[in-house]
C-alpha cells in the first residue's frame, strides 16, 4: 500500500478515536476528505534540520511546549469526524508527522492497571526483540514511551512503519490528565535515521495550561 495512502487512512481513524483504550482502533477508511483548518506561514529554508535554532512550539490542543526546530509546525487536518491536530516538519531525508491526542483521566485501580499493562508490554517487546515501553518522571509529569518495530516482516524497512507513541499523565486531583504523541507514517528507515533527534525533541516537552487553545469545532 502506498505510503501516502496509509498516512491518510490512519488520520481518518485518529480524527474520531479519543476513547480511554491505549490502543487505537484499526483504520477502515479514508477520510472524506483533508484539508488545513489552521493554516499556517511555511518558512522553506535550506538549513539542515540538525543544524536549525530550536523555538518554543505551543501544542495548542494540549497543554504541553516543547523545544522544536523552527522549520516545525502544529496544524489542524480535517480527516474523519473530526479535525486531527499534529505537529509537522522536517527530519532527515524525511518529514516528521506526529498527532496529538486526549484520553479519558485515569486514577486508582485504573491507573494502576494502565501501568501494568505498560510493564508488560515493556518484558514482550524485549523478548520478542521489538522495542521496548520506557517510563520516565519529570516533576509531576509520567511520560510513557512506547516503540514497536513490525515483527517478521516483509517489507523493506523503507516500507515498514514504526509505531511510536507516548503517553503523558499529569496529576490533577485525585486523578492523572492523559494526552498522547503518536507518530504517523514514520517508516524504521527514517526512525533508525532520526531516533537520537526526535528523542532529544521529546525530552523537552514540558507541562504548560496556559498554553493551551480551545478545542476546534467538532471535538
Amino acid at each position: 500500500m502506498n505510503r501516502l495512502v496509509r498516512i491518510f487512512i490512519t488520520l481518518g481513524a485518529l480524527g474520531s478515536q479519543f476513547a480511554c483504550d491505549e490502543s487505537p482502533p484499526p483504520p477502515t477508511s479514508l477520510p472524506a476528505e483533508s484539508s488545513v483548518v489552521d493554516p499556517v506561514e511555511k518558512h522553506p529554508t535550506s538549513v539542515p534540520v540538525t543544524e536549525q535554532p530550536r523555538k518554543t512550539l505551543v501544542l495548542k490542543l494540549i497543554p504541553f511546549t516543547l523545544q522544536a526546530p523552527e522549520s516545525w509546525e502544529v496544524v489542524s487536518i480535517k480527516g474523519g469526524e473530526s479535525p486531527v491536530t499534529m505537529i509537522e516538519g522536517p527530519i532527515l531525508d524525511d518529514q516528521v508527522r506526529i498527532t496529538l491526542g486526549l484520553r479519558e483521566p485515569v486514577g486508582g485501580e485504573v491507573l494502576k492497571n494502565l501501568l501494568k499493562r505498560f510493564e508488560k508490554e515493556d518484558a514482550d517487546l524485549k523478548k520478542n526483540g521489538q522495542g521496548f515501553v520506557r517510563i520516565t518522571n519529570t516533576g509531576d509529569l509520567r511520560v510513557i514511551d512506547l516503540r514497536r518495530k513490525p515483527l517478521n516482516s516483509s517489507d523493506a524497512p523503507s516500507e515498514q512503519l514504526m509505531e511510536w507513541r507516548i503517553t503523558l499523565l499529569y496529576p490533577r486531583g485525585v486523578v492523572h490528565e492523559q494526552y498522547t504523541l503518536q507518530f504517523i507514517g514514520l517508516t524504521v528507515e527514517a526512525y533508525e535515521k532520526n531516533k537520537d533527534l526526535l528523542s532529544e525533541i521529546l525530552q523537552t516537552i514540558r507541562y504548560d495550561e496556559y498554553e493551551m487553545t480551545p478545542l476546534p469545532t467538532g471535538f
